[in-house]
């Protein structure tokens, strides 16, 4: 499943469905990529049984790093990646929270073959993704593609993100 676009909506939906998997006895895990903020819905995840993990090593956004941070980001995301395959059996939906960025062209993380190679590993998983933009190759193998699209938003008046509403 990937979950992508500018619109705002997308954590919150793969939040909803690792809840609603959870409730049916589903193994779930939650997995978020270039997310160093601690976000208000975590512990409440953490608290239901399931489990939740960001590597990202600042809360900066990878824009804002030095060339030593982006390292250290970048090992994270790997460190996590390989987490993730060594531990699958734990899980029946595993749930990346903005891989698809690690692949934009601003982080340059992994390439697109990286992160499709690593999807490959994980065999019969419900897998959900979120990101901002298209990957032709991955969405070509994906099931299910849903587009977030902001008409108007109110980021674009210079209000940040708020603590129990983006947070």
């Amino acid at each position: 499943h990937i979950y992508y676009g500018m619109g705002k909506g997308k954590t919150s939906t793969l939040n909803g469905s690792a809840i609603r998997a959870h409730g049916a006895g589903m193994k779930v895990g939650v997995f978020r990529f270039l997310k160093g903020r601690k976000s208000s819905e975590d512990e409440v995840l953490k608290n239901a049984g399931i489990k939740v993990m960001s590597l990202h090593p600042s809360e900066k956004f990878v824009i804002e790093m030095d060339p030593t941070e982006k390292f250290k980001a970048r090992d994270a995301v790997k460190s996590q990646l390989q987490y993730i395959i060594n531990n699958q059996k734990q899980f029946d939906v595993i749930i990346l929270d903005e891989l698809i960025d690690v692949v934009d062209k601003t982080v340059n993380f992994l390439t697109e073959t990286d992160l499709i190679e690593f999807l490959d590993c994980l065999k019969d998983k419900e897998i959900l993704i979120s990101g901002h933009s298209k990957l032709d190759r991955l969405f070509e193998k994906s099931d299910l593609i849903t587009f977030y699209n902001s008409e108007k938003h109110y980021y674009d008046k210079g209000v940040n993100a708020r603590r129990g509403i983006e947070f």
